[in-house]
């Protein structure tokens, strides 16, 4: 199983010291956007992301190797609809 790591460059972060891992089954570097999602969304949930100006810059890290640096954009959409009236 590959060793998931990402560092936020936003935040001048340096690996490995500030490495965090994640669990991913996902360990296709040419799925770098898609693992770089996971590594934000982890990232907002778990730690202090929701107080963060967005977007940042996440670089991602399988089995020690850099894949990239991405930056990622958090999107809320709010969906609303009108409920019928009721009798």
């Amino acid at each position: 199983m590959s060793k998931h790591e990402y560092i936020i460059k936003s935040f001048g972060q340096k690996y490995p010291d500030d490495a965090v891992r994640f669990c991913t089954s996902i360990t296709l570097p040419n799925n770098g956007i898609v693992i770089a999602e996971m590594a934000a969304e982890e990232y907002f949930k778990k730690r202090t992301g929701r107080g963060n100006s967005w977007p940042l810059d996440f670089e991602i890290y399988i089995n020690g190797s850099s894949i990239g640096i991405f930056s990622v954009e958090i999107m809320t959409i709010f969906n609303a609809f009108k409920k019928r009236d009721e009798k």
